[in-house]
């Protein structure tokens, strides 16, 4: 039973199909057509939201987190993560951790910090459900990296999840690819790499597009609840959003 409070004068996001690529407005409309989804999400028992990992629960690196003091949470995931949890959703961290195949960082002291970001996590309230990542080199071709849906369908399997009822949340590209590919809805926050993966998708350089924008993972949990509550008022769903 998904059961939430919600404060509806706290959401704030849009649809991607609502953002003008001449000149970026966006509008406050929210057509009921592309909620349809939700009525699935809400009849399919236990939600679970699958979450990439840096530069959306963690801050990005452009060389790459390597132990745990260059690991620092993003605002707000704790309470997010809490949140999630007390509403009985799985979730499901989704990965590429090419520093592994770089030889940056070994795979057992990946592991290791993952050990220490889940025990961080619990303490202030939250549960991470799995961990699937890739370990591989762009270079090594392997169906598991994202954009590719290997991870996605091994947690399926392992998990018994039903990638249909799923959410992806992500900061690139290869997230909202790789969610798209797998039947997943998508996510895209703007931390991390995710203003730049919004300038990417404007400019019509990508066919690729997510099915919600907002600007970290905090402002995702308004829309969670009021979807997985079956809240169907398309005119309420935004308040005025700032990029």
């Amino acid at each position: 039973m998904i059961n939430f409070n919600i404060d509806e004068s706290s959401l704030q996001g849009y649809n991607i199909k609502t953002i003008s690529k001449k000149s970026g407005n966006l509008s406050p409309n929210l057509f009921e057509e592309e909620l349809a989804w939700l009525k699935d999400l809400i009849m399919a028992g236990t939600p679970v939201v699958f979450l990439d990992r840096d530069g959306v629960i963690n801050e990005d690196r452009p060389d790459y987190v390597k132990d745990w003091t260059e690991f620092c949470f993003q605002k707000g995931v704790f309470q997010f993560l809490k949140e999630l949890q007390q509403a009985g959703i799985k979730v499901v961290i989704i990965s590429n951790q090419s520093a592994v195949g770089r030889r940056l960082i070994t795979q057992e002291k990946l592991e290791a910090l993952h050990e220490r970001m889940v025990r961080a996590i619990q303490r202030n309230g939250g549960f991470i459900t799995g961990i699937y990542y890739c370990p591989h080199h762009p270079d090594d071709r392997c169906t598991c990296r994202k954009p590719r849906t290997g991870l996605l369908k091994k947690a399926a399997r392992e998990m018994n999840l039903d990638l249909k009822k799923g959410i992806f949340i992500g900061d690139s590209l290869k997230d909202i690819q790789a969610g798209k590919s797998a039947g997943c809805r998508t996510i895209l926050v703007l931390t991390g790499q995710g203003e730049k993966t919004l300038a990417t998708i404007l400019s019509g350089k990508t066919t690729s597009s997510p099915d919600l924008v907002v600007s970290d993972l905090p402002s995702a949990l308004p829309f969670l609840k009021a979807w997985l509550q079956g809240r169907y008022r398309p005119n309420q769903l935004f308040s005025t959003p700032h990029l």
